[in-house]
């Protein structure tokens, strides 16, 4: 008995290969219901021997079965040669019968474990303040074993904590199979004032045949363009003064309007040596009231108005920030009157 594989070597999954068994009557009598059976040794399943048997071989006769078998991924991702064991069967016309054997064996293709990542922000431009940036990380098994315990970890360079990767884990990933991951990244203030582009490297990780090298991806989005601004107001809290010594109290009025923190808040009024400010660094959309007083002199008496130009400024944490100035006058009361007293020098 012979037993010959169409491929041997390197076959790969989903090939067909077709084994053919030669039974020759080497003896000198007749045998019946020959057949083959054969124990194999691959992870999938041979097909059926045909024929089933023959019902006679004579002397010197020569008979052919085949078998298919189709080559499996588990076959691939064991890395091992696929050996089996035909074995023949026959009645002899007279005396005993003695099996023969016959063995082959197809070596699979070597393992060649590879993979691609992929890492997509679903936006990367301009991101706000609060916006939650969903990740998706796309992992392609482009190898030819099965990959297991597949999973991606991601080095974040926001300032935010990076939301856990989901799944943790995939099981299995088969060639050309894929999987994918996700994760959210809330923006925070710090990423918009530090102006520059958040950048962050993805890396998977698989256990496969052939051992498993891992491979990165790297994603940045883009924080929305600094703008720093402030809106001020300045508003006397007396509507008049009627005498020198009046003290007039202002109240200023600051808002951040832009899209970054601002610090070093200072108001300055012409007419007064200092304004007093509870709070010097302001993010986006926080407020502070500052105060100050004015005692009225006779200069303003003559005048009979008080008005005072007051200005804010700071430092933005990225940008450029335009000084912002308000006035405010408040009136006087003249009261203009002459006092005249007679003396006569002689009685």
């Amino acid at each position: 008995l012979t037993k010959v594989a169409s491929n041997d070597t390197d076959v790969s999954v989903g090939e067909v290969i077709t084994y053919t068994y030669t039974f020759e009557n080497t003896g000198n009598v007749s045998l019946s219901d020959v057949s083959i059976t054969d124990v194999h040794g691959g992870s999938g399943t041979l097909g059926a021997i045909s024929p089933a048997s023959v019902a006679s071989v004579a002397v010197d006769e020569i008979v052919t079965f085949t078998a298919d078998y189709t080559v499996t991924q588990a076959d691939i991702d064991a890395g091992t040669a696929i050996t089996n064991t035909a074995t023949t069967s026959a009645t002899p016309a007279g005396g005993t019968y003695v099996p023969v054997d016959a063995v082959e064996s197809i070596t699979p293709e070597a393992p060649a474990p590879a993979s691609t990542l992929t890492k997509v922000a679903s936006n990367d431009t301009d991101v706000q303040v609060g916006e939650v940036i969903t990740y998706t990380y796309t992992f392609t098994n482009t190898g030819n074993t099965t990959m297991t315990d597949v999973s991606v970890s991601d080095v974040h360079g926001g300032t935010g904590t990076l939301g856990a990767i989901t799944p943790a884990s995939v099981a299995s990933v088969a060639p050309s199979g894929t999987a994918t991951f996700t994760a959210d990244y809330t923006v925070t203030q710090a990423d918009i004032d530090a102006g520059t582009a958040i950048t962050n490297t993805a890396s998977s990780d698989a256990s496969t045949p052939g051992g498993f090298t891992p491979v990165d991806a790297v994603e940045s989005i883009t924080p929305e363009a600094a703008g720093a601004s402030l809106s001020f107001d300045k508003r006397a809290l007396v509507t008049s003064f009627t005498m020198v010594g009046d003290i007039l109290t202002y109240e200023y009025d600051v808002e951040n309007t832009g899209n970054v923190t601002i610090s070093a808040l200072v108001v300055t009024d012409d007419k007064i040596a200092s304004v007093n400010c509870p709070v010097t660094t302001l993010m986006p959309t926080e407020t502070t009231t500052c105060t100050a007083n004015y005692t009225v002199t006779q200069a303003d008496i003559d005048a009979g108005t008080v008005t005072n130009i007051a200005e804010v400024s700071g430092t933005p944490t990225d940008g450029t920030l335009t000084p912002v100035d308000d006035t405010e006058t408040v009136e006087g009361t003249q009261s203009p009157e002459l006092a005249i007293v007679k003396t006569a020098l002689t009685t």
